[in-house]
Protein backbone atom coordinates (compact mmCIF):
# COMPACT_ATOMS: atom_id res chain seq x y z
CA UNK A 1 0.00 0.00 0.00
CA UNK A 2 1.63 3.47 -1.23
CA UNK A 3 1.71 6.15 1.64
CA UNK A 4 1.46 8.46 -0.91
CA UNK A 5 -2.22 9.06 -0.74
CA UNK A 6 -2.97 12.13 1.47
CA UNK A 7 -5.97 11.79 4.07
CA UNK A 8 -7.77 15.10 5.27
CA UNK A 9 -5.44 17.50 3.47
CA UNK A 10 -2.04 16.50 5.71
CA UNK A 11 -1.66 12.67 6.28
CA UNK A 12 -0.65 10.09 4.24
CA UNK A 13 -1.31 6.82 5.01
CA UNK A 14 1.42 4.50 6.89
CA UNK A 15 3.32 1.98 5.39
CA UNK A 16 2.30 -0.40 8.16
CA UNK A 17 -1.30 -0.65 6.47
CA UNK A 18 -1.11 -3.78 4.86
CA UNK A 19 -3.32 -6.74 4.16
CA UNK A 20 -1.46 -9.09 5.65
CA UNK A 21 -1.77 -7.53 9.33
CA UNK A 22 -5.88 -8.09 8.89
CA UNK A 23 -5.54 -11.83 7.81
CA UNK A 24 -6.47 -13.13 11.78
CA UNK A 25 -9.02 -10.66 11.85
CA UNK A 26 -11.10 -11.85 9.04
CA UNK A 27 -10.32 -15.25 9.61
CA UNK A 28 -12.27 -14.44 13.10
CA UNK A 29 -15.14 -11.97 11.64
CA UNK A 30 -15.87 -13.82 8.18
CA UNK A 31 -17.29 -17.33 8.44
CA UNK A 32 -15.10 -19.35 5.39
CA UNK A 33 -12.74 -17.03 4.80
CA UNK A 34 -10.33 -18.03 2.31
CA UNK A 35 -8.43 -15.18 0.87
CA UNK A 36 -8.39 -11.30 -0.10
CA UNK A 37 -9.28 -10.51 -3.71
CA UNK A 38 -8.60 -6.94 -2.94
CA UNK A 39 -7.65 -4.37 -0.37
CA UNK A 40 -8.39 -0.67 0.06
CA UNK A 41 -7.59 2.51 2.52
CA UNK A 42 -9.36 5.67 2.35
CA UNK A 43 -10.21 8.15 4.69
CA UNK A 44 -12.62 7.01 7.15
CA UNK A 45 -14.31 10.67 8.50
CA UNK A 46 -14.89 14.14 6.66
CA UNK A 47 -12.82 17.18 6.52
CA UNK A 48 -13.40 18.73 9.61
CA UNK A 49 -14.95 15.83 11.94
CA UNK A 50 -12.01 14.22 13.12
CA UNK A 51 -10.28 15.92 16.55
CA UNK A 52 -8.39 13.60 18.31
CA UNK A 53 -7.51 10.59 15.91
CA UNK A 54 -6.54 9.71 12.03
CA UNK A 55 -9.74 7.42 11.00
CA UNK A 56 -9.47 5.29 8.02
CA UNK A 57 -11.63 3.06 6.19
CA UNK A 58 -10.31 -0.51 5.17
CA UNK A 59 -12.45 -2.01 2.50
CA UNK A 60 -11.37 -5.59 1.64
CA UNK A 61 -12.84 -8.01 -0.98
CA UNK A 62 -12.77 -11.41 0.64
CA UNK A 63 -12.95 -14.62 -1.20
CA UNK A 64 -14.84 -17.56 0.87
CA UNK A 65 -14.32 -21.37 0.57
CA UNK A 66 -17.11 -22.00 -1.56
CA UNK A 67 -15.37 -19.66 -3.88
CA UNK A 68 -18.33 -16.89 -3.81
CA UNK A 69 -17.18 -13.50 -2.87
CA UNK A 70 -18.18 -10.96 -0.30
CA UNK A 71 -16.94 -7.54 0.89
CA UNK A 72 -16.06 -6.49 4.69
CA UNK A 73 -14.96 -3.04 5.83
CA UNK A 74 -13.54 -2.02 8.91
CA UNK A 75 -12.42 1.80 10.61
CA UNK A 76 -8.95 1.78 11.78
CA UNK A 77 -7.90 4.64 14.50
CA UNK A 78 -4.74 5.22 14.78
CA UNK A 79 -2.77 8.45 16.36
CA UNK A 80 -1.88 11.61 14.46
CA UNK A 81 1.81 11.65 13.35
CA UNK A 82 4.76 12.57 15.80
CA UNK A 83 5.13 15.81 14.01
CA UNK A 84 1.56 16.73 13.48
CA UNK A 85 0.78 20.09 15.39
CA UNK A 86 -0.28 19.79 19.08
CA UNK A 87 0.74 15.71 18.54
CA UNK A 88 2.58 15.90 22.40
CA UNK A 89 -0.31 17.35 23.94
CA UNK A 90 -2.87 14.51 22.33
CA UNK A 91 -0.43 12.04 23.66
CA UNK A 92 0.41 12.97 26.70
CA UNK A 93 -3.74 12.75 27.45
CA UNK A 94 -3.03 8.68 27.16
CA UNK A 95 -6.31 8.36 25.07
CA UNK A 96 -5.22 5.64 22.95
CA UNK A 97 -4.22 3.41 25.82
CA UNK A 98 -8.32 4.65 27.59
CA UNK A 99 -10.14 3.60 24.24
CA UNK A 100 -8.40 0.46 24.04
CA UNK A 101 -9.32 -0.87 27.50
CA UNK A 102 -12.88 0.56 26.92
CA UNK A 103 -13.43 -1.48 23.73
CA UNK A 104 -11.66 -4.97 24.89
CA UNK A 105 -12.79 -5.20 28.49
CA UNK A 106 -15.33 -2.65 29.83
CA UNK A 107 -17.86 -2.69 26.82
CA UNK A 108 -18.28 -6.60 27.18
CA UNK A 109 -18.45 -6.78 30.49
CA UNK A 110 -21.11 -4.17 30.47
CA UNK A 111 -23.37 -5.59 27.85
CA UNK A 112 -22.79 -9.10 29.50
CA UNK A 113 -23.86 -7.83 32.72
CA UNK A 114 -27.21 -6.68 30.99
CA UNK A 115 -27.19 -10.03 29.07
CA UNK A 116 -27.47 -12.32 32.50
CA UNK A 117 -30.45 -9.75 33.23
CA UNK A 118 -32.08 -10.89 29.61
CA UNK A 119 -31.47 -7.44 28.16
CA UNK A 120 -29.61 -6.79 24.88
CA UNK A 121 -27.93 -3.96 24.70
CA UNK A 122 -24.93 -2.73 22.58
CA UNK A 123 -23.11 0.18 23.26
CA UNK A 124 -20.89 0.35 20.72
CA UNK A 125 -19.24 -1.15 17.36
CA UNK A 126 -17.57 -4.74 17.32
CA UNK A 127 -13.89 -4.10 17.87
CA UNK A 128 -10.55 -6.79 16.91
CA UNK A 129 -7.10 -6.73 17.71
CA UNK A 130 -4.20 -7.42 15.10
CA UNK A 131 -2.43 -10.58 15.86
CA UNK A 132 0.59 -8.76 15.76
CA UNK A 133 1.52 -5.01 17.11
CA UNK A 134 2.02 -3.17 13.50
CA UNK A 135 4.11 -0.89 16.06
CA UNK A 136 1.74 2.37 16.43
CA UNK A 137 -1.40 2.69 19.02
CA UNK A 138 -4.60 1.23 17.07
CA UNK A 139 -8.10 0.52 17.30
CA UNK A 140 -9.71 -1.94 14.47
CA UNK A 141 -13.53 -1.05 14.77
CA UNK A 142 -16.86 -2.60 12.75
CA UNK A 143 -17.67 0.04 10.18
CA UNK A 144 -21.19 0.82 11.54
CA UNK A 145 -22.09 2.72 8.01
CA UNK A 146 -22.25 -1.35 6.92
CA UNK A 147 -25.27 -1.21 9.27
CA UNK A 148 -26.69 1.87 7.90
CA UNK A 149 -25.58 3.79 10.79
CA UNK A 150 -24.44 7.33 10.53
CA UNK A 151 -24.14 10.84 12.67
CA UNK A 152 -26.92 13.23 12.60
CA UNK A 153 -26.28 17.04 11.44
CA UNK A 154 -24.15 18.52 14.50
CA UNK A 155 -24.81 22.24 12.77
CA UNK A 156 -28.17 21.70 12.82
CA UNK A 157 -28.25 20.05 16.78
CA UNK A 158 -30.22 16.63 18.05
CA UNK A 159 -34.04 17.13 17.71
CA UNK A 160 -36.09 15.60 20.96
CA UNK A 161 -36.08 12.21 19.38
CA UNK A 162 -32.43 11.80 19.23
CA UNK A 163 -31.53 13.57 22.50
CA UNK A 164 -33.97 11.14 24.23
CA UNK A 165 -32.67 8.00 22.57
CA UNK A 166 -28.96 8.99 23.51
CA UNK A 167 -29.73 10.30 26.90
CA UNK A 168 -31.24 6.59 27.51
CA UNK A 169 -28.19 4.72 26.29
CA UNK A 170 -25.90 7.33 28.85
CA UNK A 171 -28.21 6.10 31.44
CA UNK A 172 -27.56 2.17 30.75
CA UNK A 173 -24.50 2.86 30.41
CA UNK A 174 -24.10 4.71 33.77
CA UNK A 175 -26.01 2.19 35.51
CA UNK A 176 -24.02 -0.76 34.57
CA UNK A 177 -20.49 0.83 35.20
CA UNK A 178 -22.05 1.63 38.63
CA UNK A 179 -23.02 -2.39 39.35
CA UNK A 180 -19.80 -2.90 37.48
CA UNK A 181 -17.67 -0.72 39.85
CA UNK A 182 -19.45 -2.52 42.73
CA UNK A 183 -18.84 -5.88 41.71
CA UNK A 184 -15.27 -5.68 40.45
CA UNK A 185 -13.67 -3.13 42.35
CA UNK A 186 -12.51 0.43 40.91
CA UNK A 187 -11.63 0.52 37.57
CA UNK A 188 -8.21 0.86 36.01
CA UNK A 189 -6.17 4.33 37.19
CA UNK A 190 -5.94 5.68 33.54
CA UNK A 191 -10.35 5.49 33.68
CA UNK A 192 -10.27 6.90 37.82
CA UNK A 193 -7.65 9.83 36.71
CA UNK A 194 -8.53 10.60 33.02
CA UNK A 195 -6.95 13.16 31.32
CA UNK A 196 -7.28 15.62 34.60
CA UNK A 197 -3.92 13.94 35.97
CA UNK A 198 -1.86 16.63 37.83
CA UNK A 199 1.15 16.65 35.55
CA UNK A 200 -1.30 17.77 33.17
CA UNK A 201 -2.22 20.47 34.84
CA UNK A 202 0.20 23.23 33.57
CA UNK A 203 -0.68 22.09 30.23
CA UNK A 204 -4.66 23.23 30.88
CA UNK A 205 -3.91 26.46 32.55
CA UNK A 206 -1.98 27.48 29.60
CA UNK A 207 -4.56 26.13 26.89
CA UNK A 208 -7.14 27.88 29.05
CA UNK A 209 -4.99 31.22 28.95
CA UNK A 210 -4.88 30.94 25.50
CA UNK A 211 -8.80 30.32 24.57
CA UNK A 212 -9.18 33.70 26.79
CA UNK A 213 -7.16 35.49 24.73
CA UNK A 214 -8.63 34.39 21.53
CA UNK A 215 -12.02 35.16 23.04
CA UNK A 216 -10.92 38.58 23.15
CA UNK A 217 -12.78 39.56 19.95
CA UNK A 218 -15.72 37.88 20.58
CA UNK A 219 -15.93 39.83 23.88
CA UNK A 220 -15.47 42.91 22.46
CA UNK A 221 -18.47 42.61 19.87
CA UNK A 222 -20.72 41.67 22.86
CA UNK A 223 -20.92 45.13 24.06
CA UNK A 224 -23.26 44.95 21.42
CA UNK A 225 -25.59 42.46 22.70
CA UNK A 226 -27.92 43.08 25.77
CA UNK A 227 -25.54 43.30 28.85
CA UNK A 228 -22.50 41.90 26.61
CA UNK A 229 -19.80 43.64 28.70
CA UNK A 230 -21.66 42.41 31.55
CA UNK A 231 -21.03 38.83 30.71
CA UNK A 232 -17.86 39.86 29.28
CA UNK A 233 -16.38 40.86 32.63
CA UNK A 234 -17.35 37.74 34.17
CA UNK A 235 -15.64 35.44 31.84
CA UNK A 236 -12.65 37.11 31.98
CA UNK A 237 -11.96 36.83 35.32
CA UNK A 238 -8.42 38.47 36.97
CA UNK A 239 -7.54 35.32 38.47
CA UNK A 240 -8.52 33.09 35.70
CA UNK A 241 -5.33 30.47 36.75
CA UNK A 242 -7.00 29.62 40.03
CA UNK A 243 -10.20 29.59 38.59
CA UNK A 244 -9.60 27.21 36.50
CA UNK A 245 -7.30 25.01 38.79
CA UNK A 246 -10.20 24.86 41.33
CA UNK A 247 -12.85 23.96 38.67
CA UNK A 248 -9.72 21.02 37.57
CA UNK A 249 -10.14 19.81 40.77
CA UNK A 250 -13.73 19.35 41.09
CA UNK A 251 -13.38 17.34 37.71
CA UNK A 252 -10.77 15.44 38.77
CA UNK A 253 -11.46 14.40 42.45
CA UNK A 254 -13.79 11.77 43.10
CA UNK A 255 -16.38 11.93 45.75
CA UNK A 256 -16.67 8.33 46.73
CA UNK A 257 -20.02 8.93 49.30
CA UNK A 258 -21.84 10.01 46.08
CA UNK A 259 -23.03 8.20 43.51
CA UNK A 260 -20.50 7.69 40.57
CA UNK A 261 -20.00 6.36 37.26
CA UNK A 262 -18.34 5.97 34.27
CA UNK A 263 -18.85 8.71 32.01
CA UNK A 264 -18.13 7.89 27.99
CA UNK A 265 -16.31 11.75 28.60
CA UNK A 266 -16.55 13.12 25.04
CA UNK A 267 -20.61 12.28 24.33
CA UNK A 268 -21.12 14.40 21.54
CA UNK A 269 -23.29 14.71 18.40
CA UNK A 270 -19.93 13.21 16.32
CA UNK A 271 -19.27 10.45 18.70
CA UNK A 272 -22.83 9.13 18.54
CA UNK A 273 -24.01 7.18 15.77
CA UNK A 274 -28.05 6.21 14.50
CA UNK A 275 -29.88 4.14 12.45
CA UNK A 276 -33.47 4.82 11.65
CA UNK A 277 -37.15 3.54 10.84
CA UNK A 278 -39.74 3.51 8.35
CA UNK A 279 -40.69 6.70 9.89
CA UNK A 280 -37.23 8.47 10.52
CA UNK A 281 -37.10 8.17 13.81
CA UNK A 282 -33.84 6.66 15.61
CA UNK A 283 -33.85 2.83 16.14
CA UNK A 284 -30.49 1.90 17.11
CA UNK A 285 -28.46 4.47 18.98
CA UNK A 286 -24.65 3.53 19.53
CA UNK A 287 -21.41 5.44 20.89
CA UNK A 288 -17.61 5.65 19.50
CA UNK A 289 -14.39 7.05 20.76
CA UNK A 290 -14.24 6.23 24.53
CA UNK A 291 -10.65 8.49 24.87
CA UNK A 292 -11.27 10.50 26.82
CA UNK A 293 -13.26 8.19 29.33
CA UNK A 294 -13.33 9.00 33.22
CA UNK A 295 -14.86 7.63 36.52
CA UNK A 296 -16.88 9.96 38.50
CA UNK A 297 -20.34 12.02 38.88
CA UNK A 298 -22.56 11.51 35.77
CA UNK A 299 -23.34 15.81 35.70
CA UNK A 300 -19.94 15.39 33.33
CA UNK A 301 -21.56 13.05 30.62
CA UNK A 302 -24.97 15.20 31.28
CA UNK A 303 -23.80 19.04 30.88
CA UNK A 304 -21.16 17.68 27.64
CA UNK A 305 -24.22 16.22 25.42
CA UNK A 306 -26.89 18.37 26.43
CA UNK A 307 -25.15 21.60 25.47
CA UNK A 308 -23.12 20.53 23.15
CA UNK A 309 -25.59 18.81 21.00
CA UNK A 310 -28.97 19.56 21.68
CA UNK A 311 -30.83 21.70 18.82
CA UNK A 312 -30.02 25.13 20.39
CA UNK A 313 -34.50 25.59 20.36
CA UNK A 314 -34.96 22.35 23.30
CA UNK A 315 -31.20 22.78 24.70
CA UNK A 316 -31.69 24.98 27.32
CA UNK A 317 -35.81 24.80 27.36
CA UNK A 318 -35.85 21.54 27.90
CA UNK A 319 -32.94 20.49 30.16
CA UNK A 320 -34.61 19.92 33.57
CA UNK A 321 -37.12 18.09 31.16
CA UNK A 322 -34.04 15.73 29.71
CA UNK A 323 -32.53 15.35 33.29
CA UNK A 324 -35.83 14.09 34.30
CA UNK A 325 -35.89 11.41 31.70
CA UNK A 326 -32.35 10.27 32.05
CA UNK A 327 -32.88 9.76 36.10
CA UNK A 328 -35.81 7.66 35.16
CA UNK A 329 -34.28 5.53 33.11
CA UNK A 330 -31.03 5.25 35.43
CA UNK A 331 -33.20 4.55 38.45
CA UNK A 332 -35.02 1.42 35.85
CA UNK A 333 -31.22 -0.09 35.08
CA UNK A 334 -30.54 0.34 38.15
CA UNK A 335 -33.11 -1.93 39.81
CA UNK A 336 -32.91 -4.46 37.09
CA UNK A 337 -29.40 -4.89 37.50
CA UNK A 338 -30.14 -5.45 41.54
CA UNK A 339 -27.42 -2.65 42.60
CA UNK A 340 -27.22 -2.72 46.28
CA UNK A 341 -26.58 1.03 47.18
CA UNK A 342 -28.91 3.55 47.61
CA UNK A 343 -30.33 5.42 44.51
CA UNK A 344 -29.28 8.65 43.44
CA UNK A 345 -32.31 11.00 43.81
CA UNK A 346 -33.54 13.70 41.23
CA UNK A 347 -33.27 16.25 43.33
CA UNK A 348 -29.35 15.53 44.35
CA UNK A 349 -28.71 14.99 40.65
CA UNK A 350 -29.88 18.87 40.03
CA UNK A 351 -28.17 19.52 43.39
CA UNK A 352 -24.93 18.10 41.75
CA UNK A 353 -25.45 19.65 38.64
CA UNK A 354 -25.74 23.26 40.16
CA UNK A 355 -22.55 22.93 42.41
CA UNK A 356 -20.48 21.91 39.60
CA UNK A 357 -21.16 24.63 36.75
CA UNK A 358 -17.39 24.81 36.01
CA UNK A 359 -18.30 22.14 33.93
CA UNK A 360 -21.38 23.80 31.93
CA UNK A 361 -18.96 26.86 31.63
CA UNK A 362 -16.54 24.61 30.15
CA UNK A 363 -18.47 22.87 27.51
CA UNK A 364 -19.80 26.48 26.49
CA UNK A 365 -16.75 27.94 25.81
CA UNK A 366 -14.77 24.79 24.54
CA UNK A 367 -16.84 22.20 22.81
CA UNK A 368 -19.53 23.80 21.96
CA UNK A 369 -17.98 26.44 19.32
CA UNK A 370 -16.33 22.99 17.89
CA UNK A 371 -19.75 21.44 17.31
CA UNK A 372 -20.73 24.31 15.65
CA UNK A 373 -17.85 25.46 13.50
CA UNK A 374 -18.50 24.81 9.65
CA UNK A 375 -15.75 21.48 8.47
CA UNK A 376 -12.38 22.76 7.63
CA UNK A 377 -9.54 20.54 7.09
CA UNK A 378 -7.71 22.59 10.04
CA UNK A 379 -10.27 20.62 12.48
CA UNK A 380 -8.07 18.64 15.02
CA UNK A 381 -7.40 18.20 18.67
CA UNK A 382 -3.60 19.20 17.92
CA UNK A 383 -4.83 22.58 16.50
CA UNK A 384 -6.79 22.92 18.91
CA UNK A 385 -4.42 22.49 21.73
CA UNK A 386 -1.73 24.39 19.82
CA UNK A 387 0.00 27.62 21.47
CA UNK A 388 1.23 28.19 18.10
CA UNK A 389 -0.14 30.35 15.42
CA UNK A 390 -2.31 27.82 13.66
CA UNK A 391 -3.55 27.10 16.75
CA UNK A 392 -4.91 30.77 17.31
CA UNK A 393 -6.16 30.95 13.81
CA UNK A 394 -8.59 27.97 14.43
CA UNK A 395 -9.74 29.09 17.70
CA UNK A 396 -10.39 32.23 16.63
CA UNK A 397 -12.31 30.35 14.06
CA UNK A 398 -14.32 28.93 16.16
CA UNK A 399 -15.28 32.08 18.49
CA UNK A 400 -16.47 34.16 16.22
CA UNK A 401 -18.48 31.90 14.04
CA UNK A 402 -22.09 33.80 13.62
CA UNK A 403 -23.09 30.34 15.48
CA UNK A 404 -21.85 30.38 18.31
CA UNK A 405 -22.22 34.19 18.61
CA UNK A 406 -26.28 32.56 17.98
CA UNK A 407 -25.87 30.17 20.61
CA UNK A 408 -23.90 32.27 23.49
CA UNK A 409 -26.49 34.50 23.45
CA UNK A 410 -28.58 32.42 24.78
CA UNK A 411 -26.32 30.08 26.94
CA UNK A 412 -24.78 33.44 28.93
CA UNK A 413 -27.60 34.51 30.68
CA UNK A 414 -28.20 31.17 31.67
CA UNK A 415 -25.20 30.16 33.32
CA UNK A 416 -25.59 33.30 34.81
CA UNK A 417 -29.14 32.66 36.13
CA UNK A 418 -27.45 29.73 37.59
CA UNK A 419 -24.44 31.59 39.42
CA UNK A 420 -22.27 29.21 37.41
CA UNK A 421 -20.46 32.89 36.10
CA UNK A 422 -19.78 33.86 39.22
Amino acid sequence: MSSSKDVNGNFTIPEWVKEEIFLDILKEDVEGFAGINSFKVEPGSSVGENYMSIILRVSIGVELKDKSQTDVSYLLKTCHSANAEGSEKVDALGAFDREIEIYRNILPAFEQLYATKGKQVTFGPKSFRFSTHPGMDNIVLEDLKVRDFKNADRLKGLDMDHCKSVLKLIAEFHAVSAVYYELNGPYPENLTVGIFREDLLPMFVEFNKGIKSVLKPLMTSMKEYKNGEYYAGKLFRTDHEAYYKKGHKHISDVNYEQFNVLNHGDIWSNNIMFNYDGNQKPKETLFVDFQMSKYGSPIYDLYYFILSSAALDIKLESFDYFIKYYHDHLIENLKLLEYKKKFPTLQSLHLKLLSNGFAAEMVAVGLMGTVLLDPTDTANMGSFLSDEEAGNVFRKMIYTNPKYIKAMNDMLPWLDNKGFLD
